[in-house]
């Protein structure tokens, strides 16, 4: 089994790519930021999992691309305090959350 693509994201919004398939991102944000996921139809069946790294108490927004939801919302924005996950999937038109770890 592949290792999956870890990414260490900090103060800069940042839009994902398809490398992040079957990939975990490590939030180190000190301030409020948004991220854009990459479009659900290059994803389906790829998991991407989200981890707060920072004690800092400011939220991280996940923003679907376009016009692309999560679990029926525009943004997810409460990954907000340190060791906070979150595993999302896609169906290919929109993203799903599977598992949510929130403090």
């Amino acid at each position: 089994m592949k290792s999956p693509y870890v990414q260490t994201l900090a103060d800069v919004a940042t839009t994902l790519t398809t490398k992040n398939r079957n990939g975990i991102v490590l939030l180190a944000n000190t301030g409020i930021v948004t991220h854009t996921l990459p479009p659900a139809a290059d994803m389906v069946g790829y998991p991407i999992t989200f981890k707060k790294t920072t004690a800092a108490a400011f939220a991280v927004t996940l923003d679907g691309n376009g016009a692309e939801t999560i679990d029926g919302a525009a943004t997810d924005a409460d990954i907000d305090a340190q060791y906070d996950t979150k595993t999302i999937v896609s169906d290919g038109s929109n993203w799903h959350i599977v598992e949510s770890i929130i403090a």
